[in-house]
């Protein structure tokens, strides 16, 4: 079993079992090659049988909990620990195991005193300090989280994850080259560790060093969280150099709409280079890039499982590109400023100003505050529509361009800020992006955090002010909204919005004045 070969040590459990049903060691162990194995329910069975034959199984109830706590069941789990933990006080698993369950709860403080005590018991206890690191990044303790993820390193130097989260750390803290060199270790030690190759690539594009972060970012397929599967195409991948006269080349979309829409900056320059550029695209950005881009064929993508359209065979184009990998095919270079890009219908546009122009004089100011999912990881490139009021207080006609759940917010802003947000309620902000595009042309300026609309508004040439994180992944050239009048307005980790505010309250004044 401690050498890896379960399948001949599940053989020899069960001929114990046959001799002696009731042997509650043979039952515990069994029961965790059962979790291992992924069947969880088994794994249930087994060691709860353990622990009705052996009440005092200190090990069976520290398992029972961990197959509970990976079935998300965490106060049946946490119940568990405890019983392991008042059988045995000076067990360090069980200690290391709940606090790692009320993080689960939601119980930080909780779970830091857990691995303390876990720490304390086993002060070689790998597994506890890396927690205890996570959970103190949870809790902005970070010098502590820095000591916590280098002493597991220390103890265990192949440890991935206290390598990678160590390396997010220094990324947070804007520390890139350590970032870099966290990174390089763990891969050196595991080459094929697809998420701190991926994380290393934001680590490099931080550091200005977009061709290596670009290499990397290729290593996002291989990345658990990854929701867009690669396509399996038979024909082969451009590479960048291949020459495309008279050849077909496929793009097919992948990831979010922002991320497409930068990224659909370099389609003009592929319908030159390429006998004919066909792309695959979401059904809600097809009709405002078909205009954009009258160089390409244009067809609706239908998922994952599309390798054509409408019936035709995937052999009507020669190489293909998943659209992330566009800059680094043709080595864009690092910058957002580019001319404008996406062709709003005219009429829609014209549609718009005379709307906007019965709101009353401007400047007309579209403004987006949050994106629809909001996770505690991503909510730090998010703002609160009460830290507007600086920029509320400014002279102008603020815009609602906030899609998602926003009643509340646009409510509470005329409430408490005294503000009126203009909200058209027959534009449908998430799906209808062709008439977002012709409103955000409308408009005299657009103001968001890094979403769809930021990646809108600039790219047909409104002049765009974006919210951002300094440290966010999402802040660099490869994610960050392109078009001819981009101006960054960036906080750093653990800094709050105030100053980013006042200067942008500034600005929009000035403007305001002319």
């Amino acid at each position: 079993h401690r050498a890896g070969r379960l399948f001949e040590a599940e053989e020899i459990y069960r001929r114990i079992l046959a001799a002696e049903p009731d042997y509650p060691y043979a039952l515990c162990l069994l029961g965790t090659i059962a979790q291992a194995a992924g069947e969880n329910e088994q794994a249930i069975d087994l060691i709860s049988r353990a622990i009705a034959v052996k009440p005092d199984y200190t090990d069976a109830h520290n398992n029972l909990g961990a197959v509970l706590m990976a079935l998300l069941r965490h106060e049946e789990a946490l119940a568990c620990f405890k019983n392991a933990i008042a059988l045995d006080s000076e067990n360090a698993e069980a200690h290391s195991n709940k606090g790692v369950v009320l993080k689960s709860l939601g119980r930080p403080e909780d779970a830091v005193a857990s691995y303390r005590r876990a720490i304390e018991i086993k002060p070689d206890h790998a597994e506890a300090h890396y927690n205890l690191g996570n959970t103190l990044c949870e809790l902005k303790r970070t010098d502590e989280a820095l000591a916590s993820f280098q002493k597991a390193i220390e103890i265990k130097p192949d440890h991935a994850g206290a390598h990678n989260n160590l390396g997010n750390l220094y990324r947070e803290l804007d520390r890139m080259e350590e970032a870099v060199a966290t990174y390089k270790n763990i891969i050196a030690i595991n080459p094929d560790y697809a998420e701190a190759h991926h994380n290393l690539s934001f680590a490099l594009l931080g550091a200005g060093r977009e061709d290596e972060g670009l290499d990397e970012f290729e290593w996002r397929w291989r990345v658990s969280s990854c929701t867009t599967p690669w396509r399996d195409f038979s024909e082969p991948m451009w590479d960048g150099t291949t020459d495309l006269r008279g050849k077909n080349l496929l793009l097919w979309p992948e990831q979010g709409l922002q991320d497409i829409t930068i990224w659909a900056s370099t389609i003009p320059e592929l319908a030159v280079r390429a006998g004919r550029c066909i792309v695959q695209i979401y059904p809600k950005l097809l009709p405002l890039f078909a205009r954009s881009f009258p160089g390409a064929v244009f067809r609706t993508d239908h998922g994952p499982e599309d390798t054509g359209h409408e019936g035709a065979a995937s052999e009507d184009f020669d190489f293909h590109l998943p659209m992330g990998s566009l800059f680094r095919a043709l080595h864009t270079a690092p910058t957002s400023t580019v001319p404008a890009f996406l062709v709003p219908d005219p009429e829609r546009v014209t549609f718009w100003k005379q709307r906007l122009s019965g709101l009353g004089p401007g400047p007309y100011v579209g403004i987006s505050w949050k994106s629809p999912v909001v996770t505690p990881d991503r909510a730090p490139n998010y703002t609160g529509i009460d830290e507007w009021a600086p920029l509320f207080a400014q002279p102008a006609r603020f815009i609602n361009l906030q899609c998602g759940e926003a009643d509340d917010d646009l409510a509470r802003a005329e409430r408490e800020l005294g503000i009126t947000v203009h909200d058209f309620e027959d534009l449908d902000l998430f799906d209808d992006l062709d008439n977002v595009a012709a409103l955000s042309a409308a408009l005299d300026l657009s103001i968001s955090v890094s979403t769809a609309v930021a990646a809108i508004t600039a790219g047909v040439g409104t002049p765009t002010w974006v919210i951002a994180w300094r440290q966010s992944t999402w802040n660099n050239f490869l994610l960050a909204p392109r078009g001819p009048e981009v101006t960054r307005f960036a906080r750093n980790t653990g800094e709050t919005w105030d100053a980013v505010f006042a200067a942008m309250a500034g600005r929009l004044r000035d403007l305001a004045e002319k």
